[in-house]
C-alpha cells in the first residue's frame, strides 16, 4: 500500500482536525516562542508539532504475505446474514406446514419462494470493461476450491452468471417484490 493510500484514510482524518491536533500545534508554537525563535518559530513549531500528531495516525506499512485477498477475513458479517436468511427459511417453512389447507395458506404458498442471493454489483455508470474485469475476478475466486468450500460451509450455493443475467434476476426480482410490498402496504421504518 502506498503512502498516499495510508495517509487519506478516517483515521489520518480525525488526527488532522481533532482537538489533540490542534493542542499539539499550540505547543509547538508555545515551544517556538519560548526557545527564542519569534512568530517564525512559533509557526514552525506549530506545524512540527501538528504533522508529529499526524505522523503518528498514519498506519504503518505492513508486510503483504500474500497478493490474495481472502473474502471470509472481512468479518462475520456476511455469514450471519447468510445464516439468518437461512433461519428465516426454516421458520416460514415451519409456520407454512402448520397452516390448514385454505385461503390463508393458498396466500402464503403464493409467495413461498423467498431465497436470498448475493451478488457483485457495480454504479449502473460502471464502463463494461470494468464490469468484464470484476466479472472475471469473481468467476476466477469462485473456481477456487477453498472459496467454494467456505460458501459451502456458510449454507450459500456457489454459482455464477453474466452481467446481463444478473441484470435481468434483479429487474425480475425488483418487479415481484414491488408488488408484494403494494399489496402489504408495507412502508420503510
Amino acid at each position: 500500500m502506498s503512502f498516499r493510500d495510508r495517509f487519506y484514510t478516517p483515521q489520518v482524518a480525525r488526527a488532522m482536525t481533532s482537538p489533540s491536533g490542534i493542542v499539539a500545534g499550540g505547543a509547538g508554537a508555545a515551544i517556538g516562542v519560548l526557545v527564542g525563535l519569534g512568530p517564525v518559530g512559533a509557526v514552525i513549531g506549530a506545524i512540527v508539532a501538528w504533522v508529529a500528531r499526524v505522523g503518528v495516525a498514519v498506519p504503518r506499512r505492513q508486510r503483504a504475505t500474500s497478493s490474495r485477498i481472502d473474502p471470509f477475513s472481512l468479518g462475520d458479517r456476511w455469514n450471519r446474514l447468510v445464516r439468518d436468511a437461512q433461519q428465516a427459511q426454516k421458520s416460514f417453512d415451519q409456520a407454512l406446514r402448520g397452516t390448514p389447507p385454505g385461503p390463508l395458506r393458498d396466500r402464503l404458498d403464493e409467495h413461498h419462494e423467498c431465497a436470498g442471493w448475493f451478488a457483485l454489483l457495480a454504479p449502473r455508470s460502471t464502463p463494461p470493461p470494468i464490469v468484464d474485469k470484476l466479472h472475471a475476478a469473481a468467476a476466477t475466486a469462485l473456481q477456487d476450491a477453498d472459496v467454494r468450500k467456505r460458501l459451502i460451509d456458510i449454507g450459500a450455493d456457489p454459482s455464477q452468471s453474466t452481467p446481463a443475467e444478473l441484470a435481468k434476476l434483479v429487474s425480475t426480482e425488483i418487479v415481484k417484490w414491488r408488488e408484494v410490498i403494494i399489496k402489504a402496504g408495507l412502508q420503510p421504518e
